[in-house]
């Protein structure tokens, strides 16, 4: 392995994968404006909405050859996605 100048590489480095290494500096510190929350020295800011609300669990067993039994248990919980709750048995 050879060592290059990251900035400014070889031609011989062209269409290579090449790897570096080293401190990374911020200028800014990130800010979600929507939530008017921030952070300092991050390099990277995510937002995740999620929802509290009720979810349908379905476990289905099979009690003969011919017959199944499905119970369906419902808990509130956190998710990312909208549930539709009409759909719940």
């Amino acid at each position: 392995m050879k060592d290059t100048d990251i900035d400014n590489p070889s031609s011989e480095y062209h269409y290579a994968l090449l790897y570096a290494s080293g401190q990374v500096a911020v200028e800014n510190d990130l800010v979600d404006e929507k939530f008017n929350v921030g952070t300092a020295d991050t390099v990277k800011l995510k937002r995740t909405i999620e929802m509290y609300q009720w979810v349908e669990e379905k476990e289905t067993k099979s009690v003969s050859s011919d017959e199944e039994v499905t119970k369906y248990t419902y808990t509130k919980k956190f998710v990312a996605h909208k549930v539709d709750s009409n759909a719940f048995k």
